[in-house]
């Protein structure tokens, strides 16, 4: 997939395209997104100069009043941008200790090794969908384990509709230098076991 967004000078909209992958939708459904590994290959052309640039996101359909939806998102992976050309993923948050959804999103670990640029690289995570607060996430970039958390709430205790669970493969910003540009993705995929990046795509 090529994931292009247009215009994200930071003067309106964030721009933003994803992948969408979720339940069947129906109302007697009982698919669900499986506790896992969700993994994909990106290729970022170039340094990307960014306030914050979303790549990977597990969100939540929420049901509201008047049999009105919405998403919550729930965790995310960012690409930051550093001075010395190079850039790391970070994972941040918008549930807080309790459970509860929040806007104020906060970061749990930020990694410190560089990601590829002008070249495919592997991005893993093992995400535990969980109520209690016994949720877990681990990820790992190119076979390397960057993040690792336990002791999280990682799904909303809240009623849904349709498709409670949610993941998305994102070009998603607000203000990046170039405010044009295209990266790549491959090979996305949610398994029971790690797959690693020696699977190849």
């Amino acid at each position: 997939m090529a994931l292009t967004i247009y215009d994200a000078d930071g003067n309106g909209a964030s721009p933003g395209v994803r992948a969408v992958v979720q339940p069947e939708l129906g109302p007697t459904t009982a698919e669900n997104l499986p506790s896992g590994y969700f993994s994909a290959w990106y290729y970022y052309p170039q340094f990307v100069e960014n306030t914050w640039w979303l790549v990977f996101q597990w969100k939540q359909e929420v049901a509201g009043s008047n049999n009105s939806l919405t998403h919550k998102l729930l965790y995310f992976v960012l690409l930051d941008d550093h001075p010395d050309g190079t850039m790391t993923y970070r994972l941040r948050t918008a549930v807080d200790a309790s459970g509860n959804h929040t806007t104020n999103h906060f970061t749990l670990q930020e990694s410190t090794l560089p990601v590829p640029i002008g070249k495919w690289t592997h991005l893993e995570c093992y995400y535990g969908w969980s109520k209690a607060a016994d949720g877990t996430i681990a990820c790992w970039q190119d076979g390397v384990k960057i993040f690792d958390r336990s002791g999280l709430h990682t799904e909303l205790d809240m009623p849904y509709k349709y498709r409670p669970r949610v993941w998305t493969l994102n070009n998603y910003a607000s203000h990046t230098a170039p405010a044009t540009h295209t990266i790549y993705v491959d090979d996305a995929a949610i398994s029971r076991t790690r797959r690693g990046p020696s699977a190849g795509f």
